[in-house]
């Protein structure tokens, strides 16, 4: 089924878009391109990126110009190169792979229904880096803000998700998104602009880890919180100090029984992901560690900005 008002292929028995939310018999009722809104995305954006971005599509998705072409500052093309074929990899298994149960993905969301019945629910600005279909709209109120969704892989966003992600969290995409394609090391946006800041299972992707908190960590209102899910080893011995590549991944993906190579290009361990927020200038006393599922080891971050 195809948006009337943007475009996008959304599953057939979609209700909504499920990217720029719009009712598919009601579209002229939603008021997502009023200027009120474009002018409060807008407002995020630090003056000297505004020129890089592309706004014709507002306001669903902004593109980076030149975006497959431009590594991020300070990046060895090697190491772009390598993160480019790696995410490939990546997308290419995803394309492929079976539809994950509806079971599994049920587990999943349990563990963050908990999670947020104890948190609170996510209100005001939130920026999801790496977040791919903006999954977390699910625990957003969208009654003001904006929920942003920082991702270079435009690609696979726009393909939509799974029949059976869709199913399970169905009430995140009746919520609307802003899609900006970028990389988490640079982020084109004004310090102290967001009320949290999620980066799910997307860390140990990226380029360099650190820049992201980092920089993720700038956005942020005092008191803001990032949250950061990652699976992570509970042995330092098994921690890649640095990009595991080649026979490397191979055999970490048999150790873990999987039929595919590992993507991943970093591996952390519980304490060195701590540490590495502590570097980012998160104070230890304001990073809280909880377990969601601890047969496959993964952990969620949540740190407080003072």
């Amino acid at each position: 089924m195809m948006c009337e008002r943007c475009g996008v292929h959304s599953p057939d028995n979609a209700i909504s878009c499920y990217l720029c939310c719009a009712k598919q018999d009601h579209a002229s009722e939603m008021n997502l391109t009023t200027q009120g809104f474009v002018n409060k995305v807008n407002e995020i954006f630090r003056f000297d990126c505004i020129g890089s971005f592309d706004f014709s599509h507002m306001p669903l998705i902004l593109s980076r110009s030149n975006i497959d072409n431009e590594r991020p500052d300070k990046c060895k093309e090697r190491d772009f190169l390598e993160w480019k074929r790696m995410q490939q990899e990546f997308i290419d298994w995803v394309n492929h792979r079976n539809d994950e149960s509806i079971d599994k993905m049920k587990s999943t969301k349990e563990s963050f229904d908990n999670f947020f019945q104890h948190n609170g629910f996510l209100k005001g600005n939130v920026i999801d880096i790496g977040g791919g279909w903006g999954l977390w709209r699910e625990y957003w109120s969208s009654d003001d803000g904006i929920f942003l969704v920082h991702d270079p892989g435009i690609e696979r966003i726009l393909d939509g998700p799974s029949q059976s992600i869709y199913n399970v969290f169905s009430k995140a995409f009746m919520k609307p998104m802003v899609c900006v394609t970028g990389y988490g090391e640079e982020l084109p946006y004004r310090d102290e602009e967001f009320d949290y800041c999620i980066i799910a299972a997307a860390l140990d992707h990226c380029i360099n880890p650190l820049r992201v908190i980092e920089e993720g960590r700038r956005c942020l209102v005092s008191g803001g919180q990032m949250f950061i899910v990652s699976v992570c080893e509970m042995s330092s011995i098994l921690r890649y100090p640095i990009r595991a590549r080649g026979f490397i991944r191979n055999i970490n993906a048999s150790l873990r029984g999987q039929e595919h190579p590992d993507h991943h290009i970093h591996h952390f361990t519980k304490d060195g992901l701590f540490k590495m927020l502590e570097k980012a200038g998160f104070r230890g006393e304001s990073i809280d560690i909880r377990i969601l599922d601890r047969s496959k080891s993964t952990f969620l971050f949540k740190a407080t900005k003072k």
